[in-house]
């Protein structure tokens, strides 16, 4: 089998495994609507962070990006004390993989996989999960579907 071949092979099966992402959050750009070809708020399986502790919580995800071929890890989102942020990937029925922390209280969430992220917000880093970045943190695993899915920050 030519190689060409094997790559239209591989991508066939990212889109047919993955579908299409969007991204409804706070700092959506033009160029985030029209790379995924929707608008941002069209989605249909959405991811609510809910925060229930009395600190505010940093959060960053990592999920599977079928136009680029890879593990694409995003952040920081801010979740306010009680509070949610919710984000919109479409139509994506896979695992997102969710890290948080708390500067104050020093508390970390994530557990079981090591992705890359930068310290500075915003972030996308391609290939998040190689091992040739500068730093990297604990993310969980989260399955989603269609609907309304939820991670909880719990003491």
């Amino acid at each position: 089998m030519k190689i060409s071949h094997i790559k239209l092979a591989l991508a066939a099966l990212a889109i047919m495994l993955c579908s299409t992402i969007s991204f409804a959050q706070q700092n959506v750009t033009v160029d985030d609507a029209a790379r995924y070809g929707s608008s941002p708020y069209s989605g249909q399986s959405l991811l609510t962070l809910v925060n229930n502790t009395d600190a505010t919580v940093y959060a960053s995800f990592v999920y599977f990006d079928p136009i680029d071929q890879c593990w694409v890890s995003r952040g920081w989102r801010t979740i306010k004390p009680h509070g949610t942020n919710m984000i919109d990937f479409g139509v994506y029925n896979g695992n997102v993989f969710i890290h948080g922390y708390q500067p104050e209280g020093k508390m970390n969430w994530g557990k079981g996989y090591t992705f890359c992220c930068e310290a500075k917000a915003p972030f996308r880093v391609l290939h998040a999960n190689s091992n040739g970045c500068e730093m990297q943190r604990d993310y969980t695993q989260v399955p989603i579907s269609a609907g309304n899915n939820r991670y909880e920050f719990n003491y």
